[in-house]
């Protein structure tokens, strides 16, 4: 069993590492606002949150289907490498 001092420090890097990758997202949006304008820069920030909204959806359907009798929860693991392989083909 993971205790909750290393759960709770992978929680915290998880998170931090996603405010990293957020603030660059933004810092990216910011770019392309600057260089070719709002419209633009909004419509692709909309059209890749929108595409991490289904990805997001899809892994989640997937990793309900599958039963895993881990005490670690491998069945979002193996749902979403699932639906990433199926969406290859």
């Amino acid at each position: 069993m993971i205790g909750s001092l290393h759960l709770g420090s992978a929680l915290t890097a998880a998170f931090l590492a996603s405010l990293v990758e957020a603030v660059e997202a933004l810092t990216i949006v910011l770019a392309v606002a600057m260089i070719r304008g709002w419209r633009p820069a909004g419509l692709g920030g909309l059209a890749s949150l929108a595409l991490i909204v289904i990805v997001l959806v899809r892994c989640w359907i997937a990793s309900r289907s599958i039963y895993c009798n881990s005490p670690l929860g491998c069945s979002e693991c193996v749902g979403c490498a699932r639906q990433f392989y199926a969406l290859r083909a």
